[in-house]
């Protein structure tokens, strides 16, 4: 991977595309179980 500020840290607006993304693949059903996203600082 290549690493750069993004990387180290995404913030906030990367969470929430984390969320998204496995909200949206729930919702097409590529993911059977509602993800439960939890981070760690």
């Amino acid at each position: 991977m290549y690493v750069n500020e993004r990387t180290l840290d995404y913030g906030q607006d990367g969470r929430e595309a984390i969320r998204k993304l496995l909200e949206m693949g729930h919702e097409r059903g590529v993911i059977s179980v509602a993800p439960q996203v939890d981070f760690v600082d």
